[in-house]
């Protein structure tokens, strides 16, 4: 949602705080919150990769984030969404991908995701753990678009 003023603005230690619990508790090394724009997904927190945001039809996300709850692709390359992406062909090697859509009001806001360079499943406790967070980030999301209208007013 464009009235959240999220997108461009400087790293918040909650936010990073999550991503970096996402990492750990998936063993993923890198872990994403992106928010869609028209034309980027851009990283408001990022952990383990250094890019700050993608174009919008290069996001993974982009495929799973209309989806309700989180989204497992054990091997994009057994993925046909996937297998010729050019993350996974070319620039990363991507192999494992999870994402969560985090939604405010209904709608799909922003998007937790976690990735390795190799296939593999993901344990019922880290599943549990990124619901919870991403319950958590919902949360914050909610309060940030209160304060934001508050302001309007």
């Amino acid at each position: 949602s464009d009235e959240l003023r999220i997108i461009d603005t400087a790293p918040e230690p909650s936010f990073d705080a999550a991503v970096s619990l996402a990492a750990r508790l998936t063993d993923c090394p890198p872990a994403l919150l992106g928010f869609m724009d028209r034309d980027r997904h851009w990283f408001k927190a990022v952990v383990g990769a250094s890019t700050q945001e993608v174009p919008r039809d290069l996001a993974l996300c982009n495929q799973t984030m209309h989806k309700a709850g989180l989204s497992v692709v054990e091997d994009l390359t057994s993925d046909s969404r996937f297998a010729r992406h050019p993350f996974v062909v070319d620039a990363y090697r991507l192999r494992f991908f999870a994402s969560l859509p985090l939604r405010v009001e209904g709608e799909v806001v922003a998007t937790l995701c976690v990735y390795d360079t190799q296939p593999r499943s993901l344990a019922d406790t880290a599943r549990q753990g990124l619901m919870q967070l991403g319950q958590m980030l919902e949360d914050m999301l909610r309060s940030r678009l209160k304060e934001q209208r508050s302001r309007l007013q």
